[in-house]
């Protein structure tokens, strides 16, 4: 999606800082809940970060693979995970085709 809107290198560095917050925010709301501070503003902000955000961490299956957890989700809490991530996936190519479609060349 960024590739379409900015250069290379910017699409570069967008796509990293969206995985990076992609896999920190589930602990951005772990430490809203564990401060409980209204008055800051900061329960929104997170809240806004974990709405826009993607929540990789759901996607992320590579502890229990590779240490063999025992308490591995029941298959209904991976489809949901797989659609999730299939859903995040689609809004966001269609937002690179509706970006796409209005560019002139």
């Amino acid at each position: 999606m960024f590739g379409v809107l900015t250069s290379s290198l910017l699409a570069t560095l967008l796509t990293f800082g969206v995985y990076l917050m992609g896999n920190l925010s589930q602990d951005m709301v772990r430490l809203n809940q564990l401060v409980n501070n209204h008055e800051l503003g900061y329960s929104r902000m997170t809240d806004g970060i974990y709405l826009i955000f993607p929540d990789l961490s759901r996607l992320d299956m590579k502890n229990m693979a590779v240490y063999g957890m025992a308490a591995l989700p029941d298959r209904l809490t991976l489809l949901l995970n797989a659609g999730y991530g299939l859903v995040y996936t689609l809004g966001l190519l269609a937002i690179a085709i509706a970006i796409f479609s209005k560019r002139e060349f």
